[in-house]
């Protein structure tokens, strides 16, 4: 999932994307040990998603990547956060300003 991230950063969104499926076909393939994995990829699918105008599969990607964190109780409030962000700036984005505090606040605490 870093190389797709890494495409997504330099604006190679379709390589990114591609990658990123590839990825989650991968982990599907492996099974639950790369939930996370999958998560961080979903992630990135989301800022793909984002980048090129596709908002509602932006928050799609968001919302299941963060319900992988939640059902495996992840430690690593960096990712969570780092999702939340993104759907905050997501909601902002499309005006649904309520929407949009609850998950960036939550990512900043």
């Amino acid at each position: 999932s870093w190389i797709g991230h890494l495409y997504s950063h330099i604006g190679e969104y379709e390589r990114a994307e591609t990658i990123l499926n590839e990825c989650l076909n991968i982990c599907h393939d492996l099974g639950s040990e790369t939930d996370t994995i999958r998560a961080h990829a979903l992630g990135c699918l989301g800022i793909v998603a984002f980048h090129t105008g596709n908002y509602f599969s932006a928050e799609e990607h968001f919302l299941n990547g963060m319900e992988i964190f939640h059902r495996h109780k992840t430690k690593n409030n960096f990712r969570i956060g780092w999702i939340l962000l993104r759907l905050g700036s997501l909601y902002c984005l499309l005006g649904e300003t309520r929407k949009a505090v609850t998950p960036t606040l939550k990512g900043i605490m």
